[in-house]
């Protein structure tokens, strides 16, 4: 199966930087005194910008840090919520990924992505007939969606509904070449392959 990367990277400035260093420098000279006045309001557009950083350099504690500290007010904005999926991801944390992803493609249906997460998510919690469903749900929408056609082909090949598995591998292929090498290597499509192999009448393409 395939899920979607988070985007660009950002991580702290110069600016940011020496703040902290000045910080500790205080802490150093000066134990035992309050510096916590003296950190800086750093934007939650700052936060998600260093926490989405960490997440590419695959810093996942250090993107969990960041997102822990964005205020309460802005926990709710889509941005915010959207970055927390990712860290869902990057920490396996299947239950709370679905969570977010359902809540997102349902305030954001028309943005692919939730689709593929959330069905994405569901699988690894080997809840397969669902993700089926919400894969189904998302191509209504994105129906040339390549990642929704390949996972949607991987969770049909697990349920032994090979004839369509077959048909919807066929239209990601079509949709992006990438897929073709993929399709051999999924172990979620091992069924299919076998199926194919003992002169099934299969349509999908093969290396």
């Amino acid at each position: 199966m395939w899920t979607i990367e988070p985007g660009p990277l950002g991580l702290p400035d110069d600016q940011d930087i020496g703040i902290v260093r000045a910080l500790r420098c205080c802490v150093v000279l000066h134990p035992g005194r309050d510096w916590a006045w003296m950190l800086p309001m750093i934007p939650t557009r700052r936060r998600l910008e260093y926490a989405n950083g960490y997440l590419l350099l695959g810093m996942v504690q250090e993107a969990a840090g960041e997102l822990a500290q964005i205020g309460r007010e802005d926990v709710q904005k889509p941005e915010v919520r959207a970055a927390m999926v990712d860290l869902h991801l990057a920490q396996g944390n299947w239950a709370l990924m679905a969570e977010g992803a359902e809540g997102l493609a349902a305030d954001n249906p028309d943005e692919a992505q939730w689709w593929v997460h959330w069905a994405y998510a569901l699988r690894e919690l080997q809840l397969v007939k669902e993700a089926k469903v919400v894969a189904l749900r998302g191509l209504e929408r994105h129906s040339d969606e390549p990642i929704l056609h390949f996972n949607l082909a991987c969770y049909l090949s697990l349920l032994g509904e090979y004839d369509p598995a077959s048909d919807h591998l066929n239209r990601a292929i079509s949709l992006d070449e990438r897929f073709q090498e993929e399709s051999v290597q999924d172990p979620d499509l091992a069924g299919l392959w076998a199926w194919f192999s003992e002169g099934q009448d299969g349509k999908a393409h093969s290396t």
